[in-house]
């Protein structure tokens, strides 16, 4: 039985404790989620242009929501979550909204699951909020850095949604000139090497194998640069976003389970 099966949707009020955002001048964002399930919180956290349903016929939720009690968010600019159009809005506010959340729930510490750019959010979390991550789960992404090709990527983003090209997972309700605005919002939550290297908190980073080979070699450098608490999983044959993903497979669910196991909230 599943403690809780029903759909939340609402504001989250603000916060300025803990390494958040002094200016949360955007914080009145109206935030859906749904929990599932019962025992230590695992969040999940989709990735760009997805929303939480993405997670749903996942093994990793099949898999985790038998014994712990899972929230699955839809970001602020996805979903059913409000959407807007301002850059400033996303980047850290982004993770904010997901302490917030823990707040609103009666939760201090959780566990966080992260793809492609929620994987990012997650890394983000590390920095701003270590106190109430207990261990972070990044698949197929990586800490925040902003590149000039993104501004290339929010452009074509906004030239999508003047045209019929949808893919599989993109929710009906898709707001463009948001998703682009929260490329945009990247540069205010990019994460830096010394960070990085102060890195205490339990990390799992996992890649498919066909996603290292598309790294550029500075990623790649990254990887090999982590400091000791962070963990590397490369999953042979995988990719990013294929029947083939990384994040699709059993191997990365029994990870998942393993490293929330070998590191539980006391």
């Amino acid at each position: 039985m599943y403690a809780l099966a029903i759909t939340l949707i609402g504001p989250l009020s603000a916060c300025d404790r803990d390494g958040l955002a002094e200016n949360r001048k955007h914080a009145d964002v109206g935030i859906n989620y749904i929990v599932r399930g019962s025992g230590q919180p695992v969040v999940l956290v989709h990735g760009f242009s997805q929303s939480h349903e993405a997670w749903l016929q996942t093994p990793v939720f099949e898999d985790l929501k038998r014994a712990h009690r899972i929230i699955a968010v839809d970001l602020r600019g996805h979903g059913d979550s409000e959407k807007p159009h301002d850059p400033g809005a996303y980047g850290r506010n982004m993770e904010a909204d997901l302490i917030e959340l823990l707040d609103r729930l009666d939760i201090n510490k959780a566990h966080f699951v992260g793809f492609s750019m929620g994987a990012s959010v997650v890394g983000g979390l590390l920095v701003s909020n270590p106190d109430r991550v207990q261990t972070a789960m990044m698949a197929s992404g990586f800490f925040t850095a902003w590149d000039p090709e993104e501004e290339e990527f929010a452009k074509f983003t906004e030239e999508r949604g003047r045209t019929d090209e949808r893919y599989p997972w993109e929710p009906d309700n898709q707001d463009f000139a948001a998703l682009a605005a929260a490329i945009r919002g990247m540069q205010y939550a990019t994460v830096s090497h010394e960070q990085i290297a102060n890195i205490v908190t339990p990390t799992l980073i996992v890649f498919g194998s066909i996603e290292i080979d598309h790294m550029r070699e500075a990623q790649k450098l990254q990887l090999d640069e982590l400091p000791t608490s962070i963990e590397v999983l490369i999953i042979e044959g995988a990719d990013h976003d294929s029947a083939k993903a990384a994040v699709l497979s059993d191997e990365f669910s029994r990870a998942v389970q393993r490293f929330i196991t070998s590191h539980p909230i006391s």
